[in-house]
């Protein structure tokens, strides 16, 4: 519908990449699919030659504004993309773009940011037995809570985007280490 998984888990990691290259991002959903089909999205316009314009521009005219020169040495050492996969898109300044499933283990990557979208599959929610419906909720809130916080490099106070369905926002949470 709507782009929302677009702009969520495909644009925003590409912008954030124009700028801080070497961040990681954790993209996780409810359905493996999901994040799959929004990695092989982000890799298709990493992959353009239209992002590379892009990205060749944005340095070239911070180096302007910052009164440096810039020349065509320069843009060949901006960064690369190493790794090439669905579940892990890595460049050169050693950013990354994680995908997992919601209930997948992800022990040991730590990232500057997730997106999570979908985070529970929304038939089961919305066409489940109502204590199903309960449980399912709490365990989103716990992955939240007790898995996702701890994964974060940044302990400090952090923006999420949260999106379920069709009821999208961006929340402030304080993370616990």
């Amino acid at each position: 519908g709507h782009m929302k998984s677009l702009l969520a888990s495909v644009f925003f990691p590409l912008y954030w990449w124009l700028f801080e290259p070497e961040k990681r991002i954790m993209c996780l959903s409810a359905v493996g699919a999901v994040t799959n089909r929004d990695a092989a999205k982000m890799l298709t316009v990493l992959q353009s030659p239209l992002y590379w314009r892009v990205l060749e521009r944005v340095h070239r005219n911070a180096a302007r504004a910052a009164g440096r020169e810039w020349t065509k040495d320069h843009a060949a050492k901006l960064w690369a993309v190493t790794r090439e996969g669905v579940g892990r898109i890595a460049n050169s300044r050693s950013g990354e773009r994680l995908s997992f499933t919601m209930h997948s283990s992800f022990t040991g990557p730590r990232a500057d940011g997730f997106i999570v979208d979908d985070p529970y599959d929304v038939e089961e929610v919305l066409f489940g037995a109502p204590a199903r419906i309960a449980e399912r909720m709490e365990e989103i809130r716990t992955i939240f809570k007790q898995k996702l916080s701890s994964r974060l490099n940044d302990k400090r106070p952090a923006a999420r985007a949260k999106r379920a369905g069709k009821v999208s926002k961006i929340e402030r949470h304080p993370t616990k280490g």
